[in-house]
């Protein structure tokens, strides 16, 4: 009877993720801009009512006001909730369409 042989996976341990490179961001609104579509009048809500000025937060919140907007509007009776994720891409690019004509994106200090 042969010898069977027997293998053993070796495994490298998990490196730690390298730090991301950059700064954080901050969103503000150009004085004297007016809010004049859907999405502009919730990025100023999140800016000034809500007080929000980081880029990831100021995102997120126009993310989930979209997606409980559509959601809302019988987005529920089409399960919306698995197209949840295109949201947050979804607001970055409102978000840079908007950089430069009522929004701000600067890198903090």
């Amino acid at each position: 009877m042969a010898h069977a042989q027997t293998r053993t996976a070796t495994f490298a341990p998990l490196a730690a993720a390298p730090a991301r490179p950059g700064r954080r961001k901050r969103v503000t609104w150009i004085p004297g801009q007016v809010a004049r579509s859907e999405e502009e009048k919730i990025l100023l809500d999140a800016l000034t009512e809500q007080g929000l000025q980081s880029f990831n937060d100021v995102k997120t919140y126009l993310a989930d006001t979209l997606y409980w907007r559509d959601f809302l509007r019988g987005g529920w009776a089409a399960d919306i909730a698995l197209l949840r994720h295109l949201y947050a891409r979804e607001a970055q690019d409102i978000i840079g369409k908007l950089q430069g004509v009522t929004l701000l994106v600067e890198e903090e200090d």
